[in-house]
């Protein structure tokens, strides 16, 4: 990989984390606060929900650091190291987490029927997107390890 596509990746990673930021002191709280205003028979839910987006961002941000990890390890050409399995495990972690925070959520708004159709969306979206990402990376792993015998393979032969 090219000095300039590391480069490139890293500036888009440390956009997304910046947003994620904001979105975590900012846009979170204050949506929460709306719509415990808007909807006051579920304003009880407002800091539990609160904490549990907060959360989903967390997750978000484990992830690119995690890619963020990943490209230092393209850059010094051991990306075929056991070492890199760590990360991309914890990646595949952070998205399960996520994935099971979202879940509760869509559960617990259906079953107190307080779900508006835009978090129904969202949730289920969310939840879908999130488990399809988990699968990608799981096979993105699976063809690293059989990358890394490939390259074993190679340096005994050499």
């Amino acid at each position: 990989m090219h000095k300039s596509t590391t480069l490139a990746l890293r500036v888009a990673l440390g956009a997304v984390l910046l947003g994620t930021l904001f979105s975590q002191v900012l846009l979170i709280p204050l949506l929460a606060a709306e719509a415990a205003w808007e909807a006051p028979e579920v304003a009880y839910l407002r800091w539990p929900y609160t904490a549990a987006a907060i959360a989903v961002v967390l997750c978000v941000q484990v992830a690119v650091v995690c890619v963020w990890r990943l490209t230092a390890f393209v850059r010094r050409g051991s990306i075929f190291s056991a070492r890199a399995f760590g990360w991309v495990d914890r990646i595949i972690g952070a998205v399960l987490a996520a994935v099971v925070i979202l879940a509760a959520m869509f559960v617990h708004l259906t079953a107190i029927n307080a779900m508006p159709p835009a978090v129904l969306f969202f949730l289920t979206g969310g939840v879908v997107a999130g488990l399809c990402l988990a699968l990608l990376v799981v096979v993105m792993r699976a063809l690293l390890v059989r990358a890394t015998e490939l390259e074993s393979d190679l340096s005994e032969v050499i």
